[in-house]
């Protein structure tokens, strides 16, 4: 419980206290316009865990990325998340920030950093035509209201999505039933304010 995570962020600032790396920013809230044409204009909004210098000759800050993992495996770059913090940092890496809980390894081996990194094409594909098309896909099943099953992230390395019991995997006439009782609405994101 608590005395675990106390612990193990114990274990994490012994591991890296003599870290050369210069701390810029945390929890910074950084946007920019990512894409537009005749029709729409996409504001990618980030908000990095981390903003570093690493000191070691690369030029500019790094966004830094976070992850708690309950197993050490290697992260998927395909990720919309990193690659849109690397636009909006203007760099082509991101570093993920892994820390482990896992009590039957050293901290050495629960507490790596990573950096993702991503070629020029790599970065302008996503940019040019991946976002544009799943702006345009959205657009589509907000104005129609039909909205594609995506049964691809229903169970991830962190477990299942919280809508897949009570949910999806519900018959349809129970869905929206099952949405007023077991969900809150709260209030509406806002990517324009300055909360993130």
């Amino acid at each position: 419980g608590y005395n675990w995570i106390v612990t193990t962020m114990e274990q994490y600032y012994e591991k890296y206290k003599n870290d050369s790396w210069t701390w810029k920013g945390v929890e910074q809230v950084i946007s920019d316009i990512l894409y537009e044409d005749d029709e729409i204009r996409i504001l990618w909004k980030a908000k990095i865990d981390a903003l570093v210098d690493l000191n070691n000759g690369s030029p500019g800050v790094f966004s830094m990325d976070h992850k708690t993992m309950k197993q050490n495996r290697d992260s998927v770059s395909n990720n919309h998340q990193f690659m849109g913090q690397c636009l909006v940092t203007n760099q082509r890496s991101v570093i993920i920030d892994k820390i482990g809980f896992q009590t039957s390894l050293k901290p050495d081996e629960k507490f790596i950093r990573k950096e993702q990194s991503y070629s020029s094409d790599r970065l302008l594909e996503w940019q040019e035509f991946i976002l544009p098309q799943w702006a345009y896909k959205w657009i589509n099943s907000h104005e129609t209201g039909v909205w594609e099953p995506n049964f691809n992230q229903c169970e991830s390395k962190y477990g299942f999505c919280q809508f897949y019991k009570d949910v999806c995997s519900q018959d349809r006439g129970m869905r929206e039933e099952n949405l007023r009782l077991f969900f809150k609405t709260g209030k509406p994101w806002d990517p324009q304010s300055a909360e993130g």
